[in-house]
């Protein structure tokens, strides 16, 4: 009995001991399923390798620091930081750093933090999110950059396609462009710069901004007349003018101080500018029925010499002169040749073909110059009278006559003094360069010449004994 309440006692304390261990057992067990794992975890540590040189009283160069050496296995290691510290008032330490992650997990370094002023660091590593431009393709932004450049990054979108530019002088002097850009889609991690801020708050309390061009402009209403204006958002910035006297306000050619209408650049509405108009206040200056905008010489009334004035001619300027009738495109003035008096060449036409007008002016140079030889030869026909032909009995056609001495001209082909050539050779050519001296010597063709003398003077007498044969025979 004594050895059954014995055993009992035991299995009833050992079953006591297992219900007070069973809360322990089972909060350690929770514990261990309910914690992550690194596998799964949104982030680990990571590490840092370094290396060190004692500065002494100053810090040493970070150059000279090799690369702190990293383990075996190693992810997403950082580019080399310099730490420097002081370990005491006379010794001066610096480090070179590197921060790495050791699993492939989590191989990107997110942050590392330092700890400590000899560069302790906690290191966090994960995996780095995407990137993404969240500015679609095909958008545009107003963007203001210190220069007017073709590509900016703004919101760590890429923008690039640059329209409308205007670039302004700030008040500090510094220079702002805005342009309209659009945006590729695609991401960018550094900013430029880049401001989307409104451009009403780059101009004055006057509503004017200074642009680089030098000109101040102003906002002026949208129906305004202002011929040198820009727009920007929308609203319209006039150009004020200058305070010199070449201005000119409607760019229409003419210094506002000689512009009786400075604010209206064809005064007579004829559709050329008063600076190009030969008479701003005429709008068909020579009264061929055509405004001077559409008169191809609003200065002659018959532009193609064709006899029908510009403004009846169905195509003025293509006629063909003298006639009356329409050409084809190839048209031209009559010049004037009268011998020792007028030449005033022809001129073409502003649609004649150049090659064409080339030739036309061509054919009556030659016959113009044909006119004058013709006149010098014969003289003036009113000079003449009746004695105009060449083939006529007039003494002035007639032939002198006379007689030539045939020996003559024999003995002097036969002088022995008509082929000779000095006896004596050319002086050497000399000249200097850089200081020293060079000559030529003409012995050398001197010699040549001397050899072949004979040869030519053989020559020379037979070309002259064909050339009387055929005289005496013809």
């Amino acid at each position: 009995m004594d050895l059954f309440f014995h055993r009992s006692n035991r299995a009833l304390l050992a079953f006591l001991h297992a219900i007070k261990a069973f809360p322990l057992f089972a909060l350690v067990l929770a514990s261990t399923l309910l914690t992550p794992s690194s596998a799964n975890a949104d982030t680990v540590s990571g590490n840092t390798a370094a290396r060190g040189v004692n500065g002494g009283s100053s810090y040493p160069p970070c150059d000279s620091i090799a690369d702190p050496l990293l383990p075996n296995t190693y992810y997403g290691a950082t580019a080399p930081t310099c730490i420097n510290y002081s370990i005491n008032s006379n010794n001066r330490m610096t480090r070179k750093v590197i921060h790495y992650c050791t699993t492939a997990s989590h191989p990107t370094v997110l942050s590392a933090t330092q700890t400590s002023p000899s560069g302790d660091f906690d290191v966090v590593c994960g995996i780095e999110e995407p990137q993404e431009c969240t500015i679609p393709q095909g958008q545009t932004r107003d963007l203001s950059t210190n220069y007017a450049i073709g590509q900016v990054c703004f919101e760590n979108c890429n923008f690039d396609t640059r329209k409308r530019t205007v670039c302004i002088i700030l008040s500090d002097g510094m220079p702002r462009c805005l342009s309209t850009y659009t945006s590729t889609g695609e991401y960018c991690p550094d900013e430029d710069g880049a401001s989307s801020a409104p451009f009403d708050d780059y101009v004055d309390d006057e509503g004017c901004y200074n642009s680089t061009d030098g000109n101040r402009y102003c906002e002026t209403p949208p129906d305004s007349e202002c011929p040198n204006y820009t727009t920007v958002n929308g609203k319209k910035y006039c150009r004020e003018p200058e305070n010199d006297d070449d201005f000119d306000s409607d760019g229409d050619g003419i210094p506002d101080s000689e512009d009786p209408e400075p604010g209206n650049p064809d005064s007579d509405g004829d559709g050329l500018p008063d600076g190009q108009d030969p008479d701003p206040n005429n709008s068909d200056t020579d009264g061929d029925g055509l405004l001077d905008g559409e008169d191809p010489d609003p200065t002659n009334p018959d532009t193609d010499g064709d006899g029908t004035p510009d403004g009846q001619d169905s195509t003025p300027g293509e006629g063909q002169p003298g006639t009356g009738e329409e050409g084809d495109g190839t048209s031209f003035q009559d010049g004037e040749c009268e011998p020792g008096q007028t030449r005033k060449e022809p001129k073409c036409s502003s649609d004649t073909d150049t090659i064409q007008c080339f030739i036309l002016l061509e054919n009556w140079r030659q016959r113009c110059d044909a006119k004058e030889d013709m006149q010098e030869v014969f003289g003036d026909p009113e000079q003449l009278g009746d004695a105009d032909s060449v083939i006529g009995d007039s003494e002035l056609n007639a032939i002198p006559e006379g007689s030539v001495d045939f020996s003559t001209l024999v003995d002097q082909a036969l002088d022995p003094q008509l082929f000779t050539i000095p006896s004596q050779c050319p002086a050497d050519e000399t000249f200097s360069v850089l200081g020293n001296s060079f000559a030529i010597s003409w012995d050398p063709i001197c010699q040549i010449a001397t050899g072949i003398h004979p040869l030519m003077v053989a020559l020379g007498y037979v070309a002259a004994a064909f050339i009387m044969i055929k005289r005496i025979r013809s």
